[in-house]
């Protein structure tokens, strides 16, 4: 009998056991999902926070010098981040080709101390396969 009752205690401790380690992964899996999908969640609100610097500017008409200010200065700073959500970010256009966007100060003064500020442009942007934008155009509107 001695010997009976110890392995049924043996027998339900390794069941306990088991019971308690299968629990514990089942909680892993469950908080590891969760991770997963608030890290999805956080990702996609990183990239539309990131999208909507450029695509607020998207208003269906031309946009003014100020704004064209704003979008290279943002530009500038994306270019110049080493860590930026994006890489290789491209702007063109004929705005561009009279302003080094790399120098926030040479923005500010081809703007700034030019008639570029009054002027309206066309704008447009493109994706990149991740779903942010790595390249926006810039054109002077033609009359």
């Amino acid at each position: 009998m001695d010997a009976a009752a110890k392995a049924l205690l043996i027998a339900g401790g390794i069941l306990i056991g088991v019971l308690i380690i299968s629990l514990s992964m089942y909680f892993y899996t469950s908080f590891q999902d969760a991770y997963n999908r608030s890290s999805d969640i956080h990702s996609a609100y990183q990239k539309q926070l990131f999208n909507s610097e450029f695509t607020k500017y998207d208003n269906g008409t031309a946009i003014k010098g100020y704004e064209v200010y704003n979008l290279l200065t943002k530009a500038s700073e994306i270019v110049n981040d080493e860590n930026a959500m994006v890489y290789p970010f491209t702007v063109s256009g004929d705005v561009v080709s009279g302003a080094d966007i790399k120098e926030p100060k040479n923005i500010r003064s081809y703007f700034f101390f030019s008639e570029y500020l009054s002027k309206l442009y066309d704008y447009s942007y493109e994706y990149n396969s991740e779903g942010l934008i790595n390249k926006i155009t810039i054109n002077s509107k033609s009359a």
